[in-house]
């Protein structure tokens, strides 16, 4: 196919403490940079974790609970030619032991106008957090 939506849902570690994301960077694979088209990460209301993991295709055959999040609030997105975000000094992006983030599903979009075929990609996001809570919280 010349372009393709895989998802993964993603569980986020556990902590034992509170802390708020205050950056994510994309780390696209050497060799993908024009595939790769781009990232969506979007939260869920999931507080305990997926009952079973997903990693494929979006849309079709999502499980339920990765479906009902999927597409509705999103928390970080790249496409090519963009950058890393930062969130103002005052501001993060709660997750931890109490409140905030748990449970994500991403979302990668992938350009293959080629038809390229045994294409195998290990692009994701780096995500940069502190026990130095903000003022702020982004939601």
């Amino acid at each position: 196919s010349s372009t393709t939506y895989w998802c993964r849902t993603v569980t986020l570690p556990k902590l034992d403490f509170e802390a708020q994301v205050i950056g994510v960077d994309p780390i696209v694979q050497p060799g993908n940079e024009g595939l790769v088209h781009h990232i969506i990460v979007y939260e869920c209301d999931n507080k305990t974790g997926f009952k079973e993991d997903y990693d494929g295709f979006c849309f079709a055959n999502m499980p339920d609970e990765a479906s009902q999040c999927y597409g509705t609030s999103q928390v970080f997105g790249w496409a090519i030619g963009g950058r890393g975000e930062r969130y103002p000094l005052d501001v993060g992006l709660p997750f931890g032991v109490k409140t905030g983030l748990h449970t994500v599903v991403i979302e990668m979009h992938y350009d293959n106008p080629d038809g390229l075929a045994d294409i195998v990609d290990s692009s994701g996001l780096r995500a940069y957090y502190t026990q130095k809570l903000r003022k702020y919280p982004a939601s």
